[in-house]
């Protein structure tokens, strides 16, 4: 969206759909973590990293819709960077989806600390 400086309806609703898509995943990754046999700190660490990353898919709603309520027309260089940063870190999170063992999802969390990290220079 940022890229393209398109903030149509159309895509707006569609964002607001993937974002209601990711509560899903939020609240299914909740339910098997209290079916599942995990120490405390493996839960305490699944739990904070899902949270952080539902709070980042609100955040980026309410900015596309803010965005698009206010007909912003331009946008300067650091928001397209900024835009392509978190677009990397969702493909990177969308692996964690996929994991299965406990390294993996430190291994995720260290490369989403990364990219956290590279987004602070801003």
């Amino acid at each position: 969206m940022a890229q393209a400086k398109e903030y149509s309806d159309v895509r707006v609703v569609r964002l607001k759909e993937v974002e209601h898509e990711a509560d899903g995943i939020t609240h299914k990754t909740y339910e098997k973590m209290h079916k599942t046999f995990l120490t405390p700190i493996d839960r305490e660490d699944i739990y904070a990293l899902v949270n952080k990353m539902d709070s980042i898919g609100d955040v980026i709603e309410a900015t596309a819709v803010r965005i698009h309520f206010y007909k912003v027309k331009r946008t300067s260089d650091e928001i397209i960077k900024q835009a392509q940063i978190l677009n990397d870190a969702i493909k990177k999170g969308s692996y964690i989806n996929k994991c299965n063992v406990y390294k993996q999802v430190t291994l995720m969390s260290k490369k989403m600390m990364t990219i956290k990290n590279v987004f602070k220079k801003f």
